[in-house]
């Protein structure tokens, strides 16, 4: 989703209703200019930088850059891995797996981050179901805390602007949490071991 000037950077909302509402024409622009800096913005490489897939929106079809199973997303954005594949840089997400690229492998990940005592910071903002005709919504906005959006983030401005933004991103270290709960950002060379668990 992009909107003129202010590119990927938005967040939607969205009303239900039963009013019959004819919808908007998509624009005719090209809001893209295929520069992949969000893609470098994802510390997990949720989209794949050499692969393509076209999809279908508003009756028109669209090439956009093929990506890995959404697991992948939601270890990252939802509050578990933070630490860039290269080790370099991080999310605020704070454990520091090595996440394979095979996409059939990320389920073991996903146990063993869910049952990962130092994961224990993420469960106040798990989606909840306890009163299922309120699905995903049964979590409170206060405990609604993203920890990545890097690619939608970095997406905003022209070009140079973005390429600040992704330079800022990948020099400003890795997050981490001490045993109060408190999270600064320190270098890489600072951690040993730099990854703490690896899929074997």
């Amino acid at each position: 989703m992009q909107i003129k000037n202010h590119w990927s950077s938005v967040f939607l909302g969205s009303l239900i209703t039963d009013v019959v509402l004819p919808p908007d024409e998509p624009l005719s622009e090209k809001l893209c200019d295929n520069c992949k800096l969000c893609m470098l913005a994802c510390p997990l490489g949720f989209m794949r930088r050499d692969e393509s897939q076209t999809v279908a929106l508003g009756r028109r079809e669209f090439v956009c850059n093929l990506k890995h199973h959404h697991s992948c997303c939601g270890l990252s954005c939802g509050g578990f891995v933070g630490i860039s594949q290269d080790g370099k840089w991080s999310s605020w997400a704070t454990l520091r797996y090595k996440v394979p690229e095979d996409d059939k492998k990320l389920r073991d990940v996903w146990i063993r981050a869910l049952n990962d005592p130092d994961a224990g910071y993420t469960k106040r903002q798990r989606f909840t179901l306890t009163r299922p005709e309120r699905g995903i919504l049964d979590r409170p906005q206060a405990a609604t805390q993203p920890t990545c959006c890097n690619c939608l983030l970095v997406c905003s401005g022209p070009k140079e602007h973005r390429a600040r933004l992704l330079k800022t991103l990948h020099s400003s270290g890795i997050v981490v949490r001490d045993k109060d709960g408190n999270e600064r950002a320190v270098q890489p060379d600072t951690l040993d071991p730099l990854f703490t668990w690896e899929l074997k």
